[in-house]
């Protein structure tokens, strides 16, 4: 048995110890995601200076939680897929159709690193093809790391009803402009909403775990109801999308 000796204190910064001591809630959020093998991982991630230290907590989601972490005086953040609390046939629904994963070992511990390798790459093919997403940086386990968009110490800069307003076309012309880019990249989002979407000075779109390829047989349903998803927020603020109109109309 390999036996890895490492004093992993020092990968965490002053804010990230001060928010796991001082408060019940966070102390919960971080037992969901860390034990010796989250270690070991933050420990690669060290190793192959990707980070220098890890600071607090970010956000949660319905699988992962999101951490801010340093490399020098660059911000980068980190995506931790849970292992033990997260919705394991959520997992299975977005990877068991997705022909670039063929085959599929039904633990929690390989689902949940198979959707940070997801994540990985569908980031480096959104990229790619223009759309707006953070940097993809590394992944490792069940963890990736990538490029901070805005500043998530003062708010994570998901969309909210004051910015839609006093920003509407620009941001709803950014949502059609990465849509557009994924239809060329051949990619479906799988979960869009404004809850998948920054706005900071452009638009970006983040959680991209469950997206897959044109090649997926279930991508057609994923893509259905991204469009439509996106015309109800559009709809709420009286914005008509001739892009997103015809892209349901050509499905329907």
């Amino acid at each position: 048995m390999l036996v890895i000796k490492m004093d992993v204190s020092r990968l965490f910064g002053e804010k990230f110890k001060a928010s796991i001591n001082n408060f019940e809630r966070t102390r919960k959020i971080y037992r969901e995601v860390f034990d010796n093998r989250l270690y070991i991982s933050i420990s690669k991630l060290y190793s192959k200076k990707v980070l220098d230290t890890m600071e607090g907590l970010i956000s949660t989601g319905k699988e992962a939680n999101v951490f801010l972490a340093h490399k020098n005086d660059k911000k980068i953040v980190l995506k931790i897929f849970r292992r033990e609390t997260t919705s394991f046939s959520k997992f299975l629904e977005y990877v068991e159709s997705d022909p670039r994963f063929p085959v599929i070992k039904k633990n929690r511990a390989m689902i949940s690193n198979l959707m940070a390798q997801k994540e990985f790459r569908n980031l480096k093919v959104a990229a790619k093809a223009g759309c707006l997403v953070p940097e993809p940086i590394k992944f490792i386990d069940n963890i990736v790391a990538m490029g901070c968009v805005g500043d998530p110490e003062i708010t994570l800069d998901k969309l909210n009803k004051a910015e839609i307003e006093a920003n509407k076309e620009i941001i709803f012309r950014g949502i059609e402009d990465n849509m557009k880019a994924l239809k060329k990249g051949r990619l479906v989002h799988g979960d869009l909403s404004e809850y998948n979407i920054i706005f900071w000075k452009d638009v970006y779109f983040i959680d991209m775990s469950q997206s897959t390829t044109y090649d997926n047989p279930r991508a057609k349903k994923f893509y259905l109801r991204d469009l439509q998803n996106i015309k109800k927020l559009f709809e709420k603020y009286k914005y008509k999308s001739e892009f997103v109109e015809k892209e349901i109309e050509g499905l329907i």
